[in-house]
């Protein structure tokens, strides 16, 4: 998708284009998030860790707050490679590997 996006730039298509990268490094350590952690999101909600793997969705969910708030785009697309989990996560609907919020 990056690509896609730097060849619309490129193209010089006219249409504000914002492009947010979430990149979460996963490694081990005493700090680590662990089962039953209780965090603190970007948009200022807290969440309880149920499971380790979950900071792909939290740093993604950061992210699309992120840009919502800073750029108030009309429409967000996201791509990502998370695990089936994240149509619980935050409550969207998978369409062709493609997040879509449907408002509710």
């Amino acid at each position: 998708m990056l690509s896609a996006f730097l060849g619309a730039v490129e193209m010089k298509l006219p249409v504000n284009l914002v492009c947010s990268v979430a990149i979460v490094e996963n490694s081990m350590s005493g700090n680590a998030m662990r089962p039953k952690d209780i965090v603190k999101s970007y948009k200022g909600l807290t969440v309880e860790i149920g499971n380790t793997d979950a900071e792909g969705r939290l740093i993604l969910a950061d992210a699309m707050t992120y840009t919502q708030w800073n750029y108030k785009p009309k429409i967000m697309l996201e791509f990502s490679t998370l695990t089936g989990a994240v149509k619980v996560a935050l409550v969207m609907r998978v369409f062709l590997g493609d997040l879509v919020n449907q408002g509710k």
